[in-house]
């Protein structure tokens, strides 16, 4: 998937901790090996909905961790799948650098 992400920071008392909620919006891929041998592509619309929180080292270093919520749906012409919906969750860590 290649989403672009809407995010929304949360200010807090204590400055270096930094929730915040996600909402991302793109296209997702998907390949598909129909029974005739014939293969199936699409890309089609994908979202993701989710979670974060930031923890700043010092000004330009982040330990990060999310939780996010992922659907696409896509078409699968000529299998015997026809439509199939794509979801599953995320749980990633990070460290981020700022420039």
């Amino acid at each position: 998937p290649v989403l672009a992400d809407i995010i929304l920071r949360f200010p807090t008392v204590h400055e270096a901790l930094v929730p915040y909620a996600i909402l991302g919006l793109g296209v997702a891929g998907v390949s598909v090996e129909a029974s005739n041998r014939d293969e199936v592509d699409d890309t089609s619309f994908a979202w993701k909905l989710g979670g974060g929180l930031d923890y700043f080292l010092d000004p330009q270093w982040i330990l990060n961790v999310e939780l996010a919520y992922w659907s696409a749906d896509t078409s699968l012409p000529g299998t015997s799948v026809g439509t199939a919906g794509t979801t599953f969750w995320t749980l990633g860590a990070a460290i981020k650098y700022l420039f």
